[in-house]
């Protein structure tokens, strides 16, 4: 399944940068197989799992010497399309990590655009509650958080999102375990 492989490489890749032993064999067999199911994705897999599938290999080659140009036609077919917040969020950490800092600060500044801002608040798009996690507010809003910290830095509009999902918080979790995860 590419979204459990994407997430199993992305665990795994955690694991060795917190200094824990890993089988690199599987770790290895896993990114060949991950870079292979990026690859030859079938044209409907929905925005969300392709981009943290590049997401979560970009991660686990961050420390390495990844080519610029690594899936460059997968992130340009996605970003042709009338993008969320949360795939934005991913493309654009993906592209910081292979060293594509402009096209990481463009894909930043059509994020921006689509932030719901109030005086003490911001989130960005999605369903309040639904049963797929492609599509969830908490999570798009935490990995623009996270998108905007990397590629500029602190601002305003982060304090801003970080209260809007401590509102979001329900006592000492969000609604479920990969919510509070991220």
């Amino acid at each position: 399944h590419p979204y459990m492989t994407a997430y199993v490489i992305y665990g795994m890749s955690l694991a060795r940068e917190a200094g824990y032993d890993i089988n690199e064999n599987v770790f290895d067999n896993g990114l060949n197989n991950l870079k292979n199911q990026i690859s030859n994705a079938k044209p409907d897999i929905d925005e969300t799992t392709l981009s943290y599938m590049i997401y979560s290999l970009s991660e686990a080659l961050k420390e390495t010497t990844v080519k610029r140009s690594a899936f460059d036609e997968e992130i340009n077919i996605l970003l042709r399309k009338d993008l969320g917040s949360y795939p934005l969020s991913l493309i654009a950490i993906a592209l910081k990590n292979m060293q594509q800092d402009q096209k990481a600060k463009e894909v930043v500044a059509k994020l921006k655009k689509q932030v719901s801002e109030e005086k003490s608040f911001a989130f960005w798009g999605g369903e309040e509650w639904h049963y797929q996690w492609q599509n969830d507010n908490v999570q798009g809003t935490a990995f623009a958080v996270k998108a905007l910290l990397n590629i500029e830095g602190n601002s305003d509009l982060i304090s801003k999102a970080i209260n809007w999902l401590m509102k979001k918080k329900q006592g000492y979790s969000w609604r479920s375990t990969q919510e509070t995860s991220i």
